[in-house]
């Protein structure tokens, strides 16, 4: 019965070894990405990491919210975002832009059609995108006429009552300076 035990607790000991392991492979990954400028796939390994590779509770896993692109030429910007869940849960998102003058987060405004960040479909497979609209004009914090350079994006979201990564883009420039005459000549 003692030899039974010491396997027991020598395979649940070998385990959290594989599970700490799998973590500093990921840490390693996620460093060199950031290092070597993998862009936004930084972000969702950075997300992966963070949940430790357990589950949460119950054997649920975290779902990761990813940020895949942004148009942020004219107002209103259209943001696409992924949400990769293994059991395919529904997830409540939140938009936020840091403030370029102040640091702080800002809650984004939406317009158009699809507005709503309540419930959003996930995949285990990462294909279920959402595509939000971002009217950075009217927040009054960014440059209204032309070209605001290094806006930080951020996403967050919650799963059952318990809250997810926050995933934020690299710097974005938002809006596009007015054309101008450098050289005339006649």
């Amino acid at each position: 019965m003692s030899a039974q035990f010491a396997r027991i607790r020598w395979e649940c000991s070998n385990t959290g070894f594989l599970v700490r392991l799998s973590v500093a492979i990921l840490c390693v990954i996620s460093i060199s990405c950031t290092l070597f400028g993998c862009g936004y796939a930084t972000a969702g390994v950075s997300a992966a990491i963070g949940s430790g590779g357990s589950s949460g509770g119950g054997g649920n896993s975290q779902a990761v919210l990813s940020i895949e692109s942004i148009e942020a030429r004219t107002s209103p910007a259209k943001i696409t975002f992924t949400i990769t869940d293994a059991e395919s849960d529904a997830v409540d998102v939140e938009l936020f832009f840091v403030d370029p003058n102040t640091g702080d987060d800002v809650e984004m405004e939406l317009v158009g059609d699809e507005t709503g960040l309540d419930e959003l479909a996930s995949s285990p497979d990462g294909s279920t995108t959402h595509t939000r609209c971002w009217d950075f004009a009217a927040t009054g914090q960014l440059e209204t006429t032309g070209l605001t350079r290094g806006v930080v994006l951020l996403v967050k979201g919650s799963e059952s009552d318990r809250e997810l990564i926050s995933n934020r883009s690299g710097p974005v420039d938002v809006g596009n300076d007015p054309p101008s005459i450098r050289d005339l000549s006649v």
